[in-house]
């Protein structure tokens, strides 16, 4: 089966989510898009369950040995598809792969690059990111908001395009200022945001993790902002 949107999963120490994920991902209603899971140097069961699991034709699976950062695995992950586009989301089921389809008819309007609008999230969080946005949108003179909204979607031809992309979280903030940059047809679509299933977040387990967060973020910023005319 052709697949015209190829979608990459990093699972960094996702192992209590991993079955309730392919269990989503194998929904008949998904077996056009072509999932690629990776197992992004954890240190739990993750490689084991990816090993034991029986995965639909639709859905495959890579390891990267030792852990690089978010972005990294991502990466990683891209290099596998061959899709016209391309995408990424997370395996802690905050967003529901279902959200795939609502992106579907935008991908038939030639859209060439798509992110989510998280709906549904606290407000400490809707805070900080309001923080993020209005400083990275002054500083690139154009409205940027939720940069970490997932899942992100992109035609194969802006990813051939990067150069130099970052290995943590700061991809997203990338690949949202490559495509400004390239002058793409961005399209925003609203996704329901909710809890964690197992676990908790690398980066958002309390403020001083926020704090770091988003002090690497604004540096991302500011560099790719003098790197913007290049």
């Amino acid at each position: 089966m052709t697949h015209s949107l190829g979608v990459v999963i990093p699972c960094y120490n996702e192992s209590a989510s991993l079955t309730e994920l392919v269990r989503r991902l194998s929904n008949p209603r998904l077996r056009h898009i072509n999932f690629v899971l990776v197992d992004n140097g954890s240190i739990d069961d993750t490689y084991n369950i990816l090993s034991d699991i029986n995965l639909p034709e639709n859905i495959s699976w890579i390891q990267v040995p030792i852990n690089k950062g978010y972005g990294y695995g991502i990466l990683m992950g891209l290099q596998e598809l061959k899709t016209n586009y391309l995408a990424w989301t997370h395996a802690d089921l905050q967003t529901d792969p279902i959200d795939f389809l609502s992106f579907q008819g935008k991908l038939e309007s030639n859209s060439e690059f798509l992110k989510g609008m998280r709906r549904g999230r606290s407000r400490s969080d809707r805070f900080f990111t309001a923080g993020m946005s209005l400083f990275i949108s002054i500083l690139f003179g154009r409205i940027l908001r939720d940069i970490n909204g997932q899942p992100t979607i992109l035609r194969r031809d802006l990813y051939e395009k990067w150069k130099s992309p970052p290995y943590d979280f700061g991809l997203d903030l990338f690949s949202y200022v490559q495509a400004v940059k390239n002058k793409a047809r961005i399209v925003r679509v609203e996704v329901d945001f909710g809890k964690r299933l197992h676990g908790e977040s690398s980066w958002n387990s309390g403020i001083s993790s926020r704090l770091r967060f988003i002090r690497r973020t604004l540096v991302l910023a500011v560099k790719l902002r003098l790197d913007y005319r290049d």
